[in-house]
């Protein structure tokens, strides 16, 4: 949307939209019309409405603030919390054979695994130790993306299973 195509069709859409009594229902087609002369959402034809000066539009799409993101995030967790999963101990046991560089990262002492299933940066703030075994404390269940390792799955090609395919075929990590 550039500054001067978008000033210029505001210009106009504002010109027919005087003889509107309504003026929300003046605004929402003014939105409408100015998403699709440019094919966007209307909530960035509503967005950039507003940076051109039609405060109006800006009341169609309403920004969350920081603080609203903030409260949202507390209420439903951190990412990592809702994406991240803990492992069990054999599969913690194999990623460290079968893994360098896990390997080398533990062997530093820096890491420990817990009983909840992850591998935790060994600080107080994160885990509690009892009986040579650790646990996450509540302030580290909280912030997982902070103290702990992620292991994310992804889409690999296994070339020793690709045969005759042209392609290679995806397989999960």
């Amino acid at each position: 949307m550039p500054k001067k195509a978008a000033l210029l069709l505001l210009q106009q859409l504002e010109k027919k939209a005087e003889g509107f009594v309504n003026r929300a229902e003046a605004t929402e087609l003014m939105i409408i019309e100015f998403a699709e002369t440019f094919n966007v959402p209307k909530q960035s034809a509503a967005i950039r409405m507003g940076e051109l000066g039609c405060t109006n539009a800006l009341e169609f799409f309403k920004y969350e603030t920081d603080l609203q993101i903030s409260q949202r995030r507390n209420r439903y967790g951190s990412a990592a919390k809702r994406y991240q999963q803990p492992i069990s101990f054999e599969k913690a046991f194999q990623l460290y054979y079968s893994n360098d560089f896990l390997k080398t990262v533990l062997n530093t002492g820096a890491f420990c695994y817990t009983v909840d299933g992850y591998f935790s940066l060994r600080e107080q703030k994160y885990v509690t130790e009892s009986n040579e075994k650790y646990a996450l404390t509540e302030y580290a269940k909280q912030h997982l993306s902070e103290c702990t390792i992620d292991f994310v799955k992804k889409l690999t090609i296994d070339h020793t299973r690709i045969q005759f395919a042209a392609s290679g075929t995806m397989f999960r990590a």
